[in-house]
């Protein structure tokens, strides 16, 4: 079943920006997650203070189905490279599992918290997802691998300030 859900889309007309709110419907089965998503200050904390180095280390368990270079293609998932902040579902020519497909739609995006939830427990996070992986139960070594993917990128992703919870807006999107 569906629910409705009320969408904030954000843009520019005629040199103004413009916000238009339209009821609409998500799928029910990944509707907790286009919501609001705060990262915990304690996991903010240890992202912020974990060696890059360490998280490359911990991304060999992501690589028998993941790429992570520039311009790479998909292996069995699709390539990581620039995946922190970028919108979920932006790999051209791959197909996502109806889960994702639904955040791509919501015009969700892969802030800090959603890696760290996704990270955790890929089923539990996007219940139709195709990935089999169980997730990263270990706060440190899931620290150390968003910092890491945070490094795989042209534009990088500020950490922010380690002692305020990160909040990502509902549906992701870019924040103004």
């Amino acid at each position: 079943m569906e629910r409705p859900y009320l969408w904030i889309k954000r843009g520019i007309l005629a040199g103004a920006f413009v916000m238009v709110l339209t009821l609409d419907a998500i799928p029910k089965s990944v509707a907790p997650v286009a919501d609001e998503v705060q990262l915990d200050p304690a996991m903010a904390a240890l992202i912020k203070a974990a060696d890059p180095a360490v998280g490359e280390s911990v991304v060999r368990i992501c690589s028998g189905c993941h790429s992570f270079g520039r311009g790479e293609g998909p292996v069995v998932g699709p390539n990581l490279y620039g995946i922190a902040d970028a919108p979920i579902g932006r790999a051209k020519g791959y197909e996502y599992s109806a889960g994702m497909t639904a955040l791509k739609a919501a015009e969700a995006t892969w802030s800090l918290a959603r890696l760290d939830r996704f990270l955790t427990s890929p089923a539990a996070f996007v219940p139709e997802t195709g990935m089999g992986f169980p997730g990263i139960a270990d706060d440190n070594d899931r620290a150390a691998l968003i910092a890491y993917l945070v490094t795989l990128s042209v534009d990088l992703v500020p950490l922010g300030d380690a002692g305020a919870p990160s909040v990502e807006p509902p549906l992701g999107g870019r924040k103004p």
